[in-house]
């Protein structure tokens, strides 16, 4: 995360990131549609997405206990998340599933 920083060019900001993390949560849960046996591998992380997202959002902590795991089953970068816009980084996801 401190290596990222000094490459932002935008204060980040909490609603920005939260947005991507949903869209991390929807790309995971088509994955699991299109085969399921990953359920196994990403459903811990896609309940534990959909409880930050839905009642966690004005406690950004809980989402920082996320980000690496989300980003690490997502298969991108956590430098990805972080500075590529919405769009860049929808295109990036759904190249990965």
């Amino acid at each position: 995360m401190i290596a990222v920083t000094p490459q932002l060019q935008y204060k980040p900001i909490f609603i920005e990131l939260t947005r991507k993390l949903e869209l991390i949560l929807l790309v995971l849960e088509e994955a699991i549609k299109k085969d399921f046996k990953l359920l196994g591998e990403l459903g811990k992380i896609i309940e534990q997405l959909r409880i930050a997202v839905r009642k966690n959002q004005d406690k950004p902590y809980y989402f920082t206990k996320l980000i690496i795991p989300a980003c690490y089953q997502a298969n991108i970068r956590f430098s990805q998340l972080l500075l590529l816009d919405f769009k860049e980084l929808s295109e990036v996801l759904l190249k990965s599933f």
